[in-house]
């Protein structure tokens, strides 16, 4: 159920669900970014991160191309410096079973956190609008953070495991999709940005904006 729940959006032709712009817009014109930031706790390091959203027995796969990713024991990440990481401009939120089968979706161990973001036409850089989808989305799934891509979305962090049953994930993907999230972030193994990593070639930092 977990590798299907992983690429139930991104067949489209098998799939006529999609985004709803009429109501992207509604829900982007009642947004405020700066109201949403000030109900940030704090902005945690990736050392924290680590700490607080895994355990140092978990296999977290990272790396500075989604071609060329590296899967590692948490405690063993946790042994980088802050600046060393900040070159693992990727990251599979998802932990993995092994060391030796990379990102495969046959690979991840459990659905623990699921990706929101956009590109769509009417949210690009438009914070307001993103924020205000993000936090509609918490209706279903509790937000554990949300990252700035370094370009013109936010990556939004919701805890997969308060999903009472597969149900509830359905309507979670449902309403992502409707309210224009891209289909492929729903994928067990799809890789997101890493926080505080550094985006190349422009060198923007992924910086941890919101966190609960």
């Amino acid at each position: 159920n977990q590798e299907v729940n992983g690429k139930r959006f991104v067949a489209d032709a098998k799939n006529p669900i999609g985004p709803d712009d009429d109501y992207i817009k509604m829900v982007a014109d009642e947004g405020d970014i700066q109201e949403f930031l000030d109900t940030s706790k704090y902005k945690p390091q990736m050392h924290e991160i680590l700490e607080h959203m895994y355990d140092d027995n978990d296999i977290i796969c990272m790396g500075d191309d989604v071609f060329s990713m590296k899967n590692d024991f948490v405690q063993n990440w946790k042994n980088y410096s802050e600046e060393d990481l900040q070159d693992f401009q990727y990251i599979c939120p998802n932990p993995m079973k092994s060391l030796d089968d990379g990102r495969k979706e046959l690979n991840v161990k459990e659905r623990r956190y699921i990706i929101v973001e956009s590109d769509h036409d009417y949210l690009a850089k438009n914070w307001d609008g993103q924020s205000s989808v993000i936090q509609r989305l918490t209706s279903i799934l509790p937000l554990r953070m949300v990252v700035y891509s370094g370009n013109k979305s936010l990556h939004a962090w919701y805890d997969a495991r308060e999903a009472d049953a597969e149900s509830h994930l359905w309507r979670f993907e449902k309403m992502a999709v409707r309210l224009g999230a891209d289909r492929s972030c729903l994928r067990l193994s799809q890789p997101c940005r890493t926080p505080w990593a550094l985006r190349q070639p422009e060198g923007k930092v992924q910086k941890v904006i919101w966190y609960g």
